[in-house]
């Protein structure tokens, strides 16, 4: 937008002169213009954007209909760049400042509230000029997402695969080529990193704003309608407010990939709280989700016909060679996983003294665990979330690497399953010596 000038002078005209006032409303004009591209630098600069990003999603996510007593949402005050430096300079996940946060002070506390997924606003990337390689990053948040039993959600940008070029996406082999080439090295390691089944990546970004319209306020807000100029959202918030939704409508996960006969629930994306609907980067056909699904996306598409946005697969980064062991690497698998972890944890700490051996510790588990065990293969979905598996073992055993502590193997066998192939959820719980007896 160039700024106009204007060097004529309003004095020479006489009162009440119809010249006067047309070179008052041109000084007018030219104001607003300087005003308008003022304005629009600081809400263009890409950290404006940014925030402004971050902020929108946030305000999405805290607005989503829910009983406030149900799900608790904190927010972090911790940038990438420090997270990156302390994943990476840390000796052990267990020292860093994150860890402390979430398992020591929460998970590990009486009285804490264990956390059930963590969302990072960050969109991995390339990024050979910073001192710190998201990939690496990636994997050793993956590694905190093991060890503190929770989850990890970020996004992926899409220039992760190349040029930031939308019509390139449409061609699967090409991306198929790409990711398979030898400049996904560090790609490939991260998926076949054991603890990568805790880490999720979405794609694509959504519109959270439209650009700008000329518009008054205070003066008039001209505006060029740059389509550069529309504000971009990490598709991650989306799953997380769609994770929220479903537990406040059946406190539960196991319907995350699923919808119901009016389009609604489990995977369908909601419109935003301005009613503007959701709008992708790219828009991913639903006969395409799969392919991005085994390349370790987490993709939301469309449905054919009604044109819906869905997450319709939540599988994690991991690289599965097993066909019956994809369903574990699913999120809902994954946050089922945690939550039957973080109780037993719990109740394990709340019982204190109560335990005369390690066998009182594992019935009383096992009693526990089998209020939730049901043969059912269907039925409402109100009775599959009370009774949410088909089968449970609890095994309690020394630690062999620490004489204070024993190891709890739960192996639970979830109650719905995708797949045709049934699998076993594992989970290895740490307990110190005197919370047993």
């Amino acid at each position: 937008m160039q700024i106009p000038t204007y060097s004529g002078r309003v004095d020479k005209y006489p009162p009440n002169n119809i010249l006067l006032t047309a070179a008052i409303n041109r000084l007018i004009y030219h104001i607003d213009i300087l005003c308008s591209q003022q304005l629009t630098a600081v809400i263009n600069h890409t950290e404006f954007l940014r925030l402004e990003a971050s902020w929108l999603s946030v305000f999405e996510l805290v607005n989503v209909p829910v009983a406030k007593q149900r799900v608790n949402i904190k927010l972090l005050d911790y940038s990438w760049q420090p997270l990156a430096f302390e994943l990476n300079t840390a000796f052990s996940i267990k020292q860093t400042r994150l860890f402390n946060l979430i398992y020591h002070q929460e998970l590990n506390t009486a009285g804490g509230l264990p956390f059930g997924l963590v969302l990072i606003d960050h969109r991995l990337k390339f990024n050979a000029d910073d001192e710190y390689d998201d990939l690496y990053t990636a994997q050793r948040l993956a590694e905190l997402g093991e060890q503190s039993l929770c989850p990890i959600v970020l996004s992926c940008d899409l220039t992760f695969l190349g040029d930031n070029n939308n019509n390139q996406w449409i061609d699967l082999n090409k991306m198929a080529r790409i990711l398979q080439s030898e400049d996904y090295t560090l790609w490939h390691l991260l998926r076949e990193h054991a603890s990568a089944k805790y880490l999720y990546l979405t794609l694509p970004d959504f519109i959270l704003r439209k650009n700008y319209q000329t518009q008054v306020m205070g003066f008039i807000f001209y505006t060029d309608n740059d389509p550069c100029q529309i504000l971009w959202g990490n598709s991650a918030y989306l799953l997380c407010m769609n994770i929220i939704r479903e537990f406040e409508r059946i406190s539960w996960f196991g319907f995350l990939r699923a919808y119901d006969e009016n389009g609604r629930n489990g995977a369908i994306i909601q419109s935003l709280n301005n009613g503007m609907p959701i709008i992708g980067k790219i828009d991913i056909p639903s006969e395409q989700e799969n392919f991005w699904a085994e390349q370790g996306f987490i993709p939301f598409s469309s449905i054919y016909l009604s044109g819906q946005k869905g997450f319709f697969s939540n599988y994690s980064v991991q690289k599965l060679n097993y066909k019956h062991n994809r369903q574990l690497s699913m999120l809902q698998t994954n946050l089922i996983a945690c939550r039957f972890a973080h109780f037993i944890k719990m109740r394990i700490r709340n019982h204190i003294g109560l335990y005369d051996t390690i066998d009182d510790c594992k019935q009383s588990i096992e009693q526990w665990l089998k209020k939730y065990v049901s043969e059912v293969d269907y039925g409402e979905e109100s009775i599959m979330a009370d009774y949410p598996l088909k089968q449970c073992a609890v095994a309690i055993e020394a630690d062999p690497d620490d004489p204070t502590r024993y190891l709890c193997q739960i192996n639970l066998r979830p109650q719905y399953q995708y797949e045709i192939n049934e699998s076993d959820i594992q989970i290895a719980v740490s307990l110190a010596a005197q919370d047993i007896g």
